[in-house]
């Protein structure tokens, strides 16, 4: 019973209540975040089964959600962020518009210019900071714990 609904400019609302998320305060804030992934198998696809694995070792509170699921999760800030590969556009640009107006950020991983219907997409989005600290403990050399 969750109505997720927004457009450039205006804010995202949910079940018609403007939501905004809330940034976190430091980053040993990210600790107590819980982060959402895809299914493992996404990441390999993407042949970027590492950052699945670096996300897993470096932080305690991983869950996999797939697909709209994990992406309401994020946009409404139950999860802190959600690194979701291998997805086509149709899977990915409402969740664009949708975090971004609710004061969220949205990374391609690979995006190409021009973005195309038949080409596979690996996103992180949700509340800024984490979003940075996922794709910097995603794509490190090796994994390191949270401080």
């Amino acid at each position: 019973n969750r109505c997720f609904t927004g457009a450039l400019g205006l804010g995202t609302r949910l079940n018609g209540k403007k939501i905004s998320l809330k940034e976190i305060d430091s980053p040993a804030s990210i600790e107590t975040e819980i982060l959402a992934i895809g299914e493992r198998i996404q990441f390999v696809k993407a042949k970027k089964e590492l950052f699945f694995d670096r996300l897993m070792r470096s932080h305690g509170h991983v869950r996999t959600y797939c697909d709209c699921f994990g992406h309401g999760l994020a946009i409404s800030g139950h999860v802190g962020a959600m690194a979701d590969f291998d997805l086509r556009l149709w899977d990915l640009f409402a969740t664009k518009i949708l975090i971004e107006e609710a004061g969220g950020k949205f990374i391609f991983l690979n995006a190409s210019t021009p973005l195309g219907m038949d080409q596979k997409y690996d996103v992180v989005f949700g509340k800024p900071k984490i979003v940075d600290w996922i794709i910097r403990t995603g794509l490190a050399s090796k994994a390191e714990p949270v401080s």
